[in-house]
């Protein structure tokens, strides 16, 4: 259970020091480096996600 936490608190850290990009609208010249950028963030949230679920299901043996 410890393990999904770490992933649950790294997936709020990457929400929270990222939310510049995630989420306001790119009306700078950088438009299309930030969408590249946002959708690395996405994987990467997915990622621990994936991870965090997959932690919390599988039973330590």
């Amino acid at each position: 259970m410890t393990y999904s936490i770490i992933g649950i608190l790294a997936g709020i850290l990457l929400v929270i020091t990222n939310r510049d990009v995630l989420w306001l609208p790119d009306a700078s010249a950088t438009a299309q480096i930030q969408r590249k950028y946002r959708g690395f963030l996405i994987a990467v949230l997915a990622y621990y996600i994936t991870d965090a679920l997959w932690a919390s299901w599988t039973p330590l043996a």
